[in-house]
Parts: structure tokens; C-alpha cells; sequence
């Protein structure tokens, strides 16, 4: 799997690596660019990793575990 580090506050960007390179990217970016601080917008982000809002199912099934887990809510507070 493939990592990226992206700061938007001054535009740095590192090419696709393995994630251990991309941290260390981050971390010397931090160093470099910002003398030690955290910029306030940064991405660190995977090329193949699956978002839960992309897929249908799982947002279904959650929701479905709330809707229960309310419904048990009610029904424990009425009796």
C-alpha cells in the first residue's frame, strides 16, 4: 500500500511511499518547514485505502446498529 504526506499550508508534497518513508517525510517536513510545530492543514493519505462512506453496506449496517441501539434506548426509558 502506498502513502502520501500533503501539507496545504505551504504546499509540500512527497511522492507515493511506503508508509514508515511517508511518516518520516512528515515528521522531517515538520522539522524543516514549520521548525518543529504541526502545520494546520496536512493530509496523510493511502492510495488503495477504502473510505466507510463509499460503500453502501457498511454505512447501512451502522445505521442499523444505532436505529436498535435507540430503539433499545426508548424502550428501556418507557418501561
Amino acid at each position: 500500500m502506498a502513502w502520501r504526506y500533503e501539507c496545504t499550508d505551504c504546499d509540500h508534497h512527497t511522492t507515493w511511499m511506503a508508509r514508515a518513508d511517508a511518516e518520516t517525510a512528515r515528521f522531517q517536513h515538520h522539522d524543516d518547514g514549520h521548525n518543529g510545530g504541526a502545520p494546520a492543514r496536512e493530509r496523510f493519505t493511502s492510495n488503495n485505502a477504502e473510505r466507510v462512506a463509499s460503500n453502501p453496506r457498511q454505512l447501512l449496517f451502522v445505521g442499523a446498529l444505532f436505529a436498535l441501539a435507540f430503539l433499545y434506548w426508548v424502550w428501556d426509558t418507557i418501561t
